[in-house]
């Protein structure tokens, strides 16, 4: 005989795991970040940067009318490397507003990956610079051991103090904020050395087969890399390039 109501019969739960509270949903638990990529922040000393940037973009015009053919030719190179950081600025925009996918095949919308702009704060101001600290120090380490010699100023021109601000800048738009993130979507931690040997192999041309200058730079891409993924802050890692190239000379 069948009751008039009927009870409900609990379902047996696997050994270990607390079967939900009644009235409510046992919805599974957040645990793998990488669902949901960290967003990336845009504050006070960023937006310093990136005027910098193009401050010095519009004076590195000047010299591309330079007597002096090697200013001339240097001019045009970094001329070039500014356009790498406008890419980088354009396809991280366009990227922040196209619903994408993650390493998991699950659709992100573009609410989750897009970047978040900070109104001008202390509390901002010092989380970037505190990751800032951490990548210049780690800099100033690597610079003695790998290359033997401390960093110091010398012939420190206009041009360049121009061309430090745009090599530092553009490249950090490019390989930080543009391929650094949108890679980690899909690659995970992956990211970082496969950015960085794309790093190694943009910096060969320069080089052209300094061992000492190529390692330096790759280990440096690595601690940017993950202090970026860390801190999703541009400057902090725009600002101790910037410095690294104006106290080596620029390059």
């Amino acid at each position: 005989m069948v009751s008039e109501v009927e009870q409900e019969v609990p379902v047996p739960m696997a050994e270990g795991i607390p079967a939900p509270e009644i009235g409510t949903t046992a919805e599974p638990e957040e645990t793998d970040h990488y669902k949901k990529p960290p967003t990336d922040i845009m504050g006070f000393v960023d937006y310093i940067m990136i005027t910098l940037f193009f401050i010095a973009t519009f004076l590195n015009i000047v010299y591309l009318g330079s007597d002096d053919p090697a200013e001339r030719l240097m001019a045009m190179q970094f001329m070039a490397i500014a356009l790498l950081g406008a890419i980088g600025i354009g396809v991280k925009t366009r990227f922040d507003h196209l619903p994408l996918r993650n390493a998991y095949g699950e659709v992100i919308s573009p609410s989750m990956t897009t970047t978040i702009y900070e109104m001008p704060s202390l509390g901002s101001l010092m989380e970037t610079f505190k990751w800032f600290s951490l990548a210049f120090s780690v800099q100033m380490v690597i610079s003695f051991v790998v290359l033997r010699v401390p960093l110091s100023i010398f012939d420190l021109r206009v041009q360049y103090i121009v061309m430090g601000i745009i090599a530092g800048v553009a490249e950090e738009l490019f390989f930080s904020h543009c391929l650094t993130s949108l890679f980690y979507v899909y690659l995970k931690y992956a990211t970082v050395f496969i950015v960085t040997g794309i790093f190694i192999f943009y910096h060969h041309v320069i080089y052209q087969g300094m061992v000492e200058a190529l390692i330096y730079v790759g280990i440096m891409r690595l601690v940017y890399a993950l202090i970026y993924l860390k801190s999703r802050r541009l400057g902090s890692v725009a600002l101790s390039h910037v410095l690294n190239n104006l106290l080596a000379g620029v390059m």
